[in-house]
Formats: structure tokens, sequence, C-alpha cells
């Protein structure tokens, strides 16, 4: 099993369509381990079963962001600890989305609930990196059940 490491838990939101948004300051152990948007890790809250979620933020950060469904044990530990709390993660698993091998195509990105996630790695990658000239046309397409926006 894969050693755990003690991360702050910065913030928490409920953004509805029974999604919740946490940010957790991650060492740089594990920061220098994610290198690829689509890359999960496993996070473990005291009393509650380890949980996989995908990173939504972009790699580079000691602020990792995650978008999950509610009312899982994880989700609803998670959802009422206060700022600075501890939760502890793996280090980042997977090879994440193969980008370098979309250079110079068209990029379709399609996800619906918090099968977002990942894809808002993606986005944010691209926004925030010289890589948007990689890609000859960028298209979302996100499904959700109900019409009214995500906060």
């Amino acid at each position: 099993m894969q050693p755990k490491y003690p991360t702050s838990l910065q913030d928490c939101a409920d953004l509805g369509h029974a999604m919740l948004r946490f940010r957790l300051r991650v060492p740089h152990v594990v920061a220098e381990a994610f290198h690829a948007p689509g890359q999960y890790h496993r996070v473990h809250v005291s009393g509650a079963k380890d949980a996989h979620y995908a990173i939504a933020s972009r790699p580079g950060l000691v602020d990792f962001e995650y978008l999950v469904k509610r009312g899982s044990n994880v989700a609803e530990t998670i959802r009422s600890l206060s700022s600075g709390s501890t939760v502890e993660v793996t280090l980042p698993e997977g090879p994440g989305f193969p980008l370098n091998e979309a250079q110079g195509k068209g990029l379709l990105l399609v996800a619906t609930g918090t099968g977002i996630s990942p894809i808002r790695s993606v986005i944010d990658t691209l926004r925030h990196t010289d890589r948007r000239d990689d890609f000859t046309r960028l298209q979302l397409v996100y499904g959700v059940r109900e019409p009214t926006p995500l906060a």
C-alpha cells in the first residue's frame, strides 16, 4: 500500500447538483508527482474508507482542487471539517491524458457530473500554459441532469 501524506484542508464548498469542491494544500513530494491532467489519487480522512478522486487543478501547484459527488463517507466527512484540518493523500497515480498524442489536432472534451474534474485539469492546464496553440480546436461537451448552472 502506498504511503499517505498529510495535507491541509484549505476550503470546501457545495456547488449544487450534489457536487462538492474542496482544496487541499499538499506536500511538495505529492505536487511533484502530479505531472499530467487526468491523474488521481486516494484521499483519506479519519473514520472513513479511502476514496479515489481525480485532481481538478493543473500540475505544478501545491493546492489541489477536487470536484466530487456528495454523499460518500469521505466527501461528507470533508464537508464537515473546518479549514486547516488534516486530510491524507497518496501520491498521484495513472498516466493522465495523452495530450502530447493529440498535438496538432482538435481536442474534444466530454464529461458528465463529477467526470468534469479531470477535464477541468485539462482546461486549467491549457489556460495557464503555452499549450493552447498545440491544438487546432477545443470543444467541451458537459452533461448535467438539470439545466440550472453550477455555482
